[in-house]
């Protein structure tokens, strides 16, 4: 993949410790100053709002951002529930919602809900058939499916997403059965940084461009993220310098990633970590490339 004309640079919030009015406001900001996207995570403990029921009322009282999940949890929800909330929501905001989707990976948080905690394997089955279903509910064909994990007879999905074909689906995955996933069903491709290296990331990217060949899909059509999880606090801390963190970025984009997710702190430090990212972290590593 050759690095995009546009880099998109997006915001996330932990959603643990943020109430209603701080993710609005967060919202807003990112909305004034043309941030591509927010997104909210997609998790149960810690004292935090429940994503789909917050996003519904982000969009209602934004105009322009676009946001979504950043990743929704697949075996959270049965797909086809997915699917009418994440219809619902899109209509909400009028075309502007991003679907980030992954496996699931927090056993504990399973365990502790009383949910089970399906092997590796069958998760990512489960997320195959999952983009399948969700694809079929968004065409607003009856659809029947037989699958492993899933069943439908003649189901009918009304009304439709704003947007066509469907709302931009975002697979946030890592294994080579997975990111075959990926090749098959994504929109684009989505990478935390914080659970693992720079030097990963790019083996993944070089892996997908594989996978995208392999299955005659051209590498170019699959755009690239990742995310940063508190950068501020990393570099305050004194784990990342500055400059490392710039070069790292730049090498990535130059790689081929288009979307920069930077996933924020406390919520009554927002505003200042915004500030940063936008009067210093960007301006130098867009200078640099």
């Amino acid at each position: 993949m050759t690095p995009s004309n546009e880099v998109r640079w997006s915001l996330k919030t932990p959603q643990r410790g943020w109430g209603y009015q701080d993710t609005l406001a967060l919202w807003r900001l990112g909305e004034e100053l043309d941030f591509y996207a927010v997104y909210l995570n997609d998790h149960l403990y810690g004292d935090a709002l429940e994503t789909w029921t917050t996003l519904a009322s982000m969009f209602s009282l934004t105009t322009r951002i676009r946001g979504g999940t950043m990743v929704t949890s697949n075996s959270f929800r049965h797909p086809t529930i997915l699917a009418k909330m994440a219809t619902t929501v899109d209509i909400i905001g009028n075309g502007r919602l991003i679907l980030g989707l992954g496996a699931g990976n927090e056993a504990v948080e399973y365990e502790t809900y009383g949910m089970r905690f399906p092997p590796p394997r069958e998760r990512v089955e489960r997320l195959e058939e999952a983009c399948h279903l969700l694809k079929a509910a968004w065409s607003g064909e009856p659809t029947t499916w037989h699958g492993r994990y899933y069943g439908l007879t003649g189901a009918t999905f009304a009304p439709r997403p704003v947007q066509r074909p469907h709302p931009r689906l975002i697979l946030g995955v890592k294994g080579d059965r997975a990111l075959a996933v990926a090749v098959r069903h994504a929109d684009e491709w989505n990478w935390n940084r914080s659970q693992s290296d720079t030097p990963e990331f790019l083996a993944r990217m070089d892996r997908l461009d594989e996978l995208c060949e392999a299955a005659g899909r051209d590498p170019a059509s699959l755009p690239r993220g990742f995310g940063f999880r508190r950068l501020r606090a990393q570099l305050d801390a004194g784990r990342e310098t500055l400059a490392e963190v710039v070069a790292t970025t730049q090498r990535c984009i130059r790689r081929g990633a288009s979307q920069i997710v930077l996933m924020l702190g406390e919520a009554d430090q927002f505003r200042d970590e915004v500030d940063f990212y936008r009067r210093t972290f960007i301006p130098a590593v867009m200078d640099g490339l």
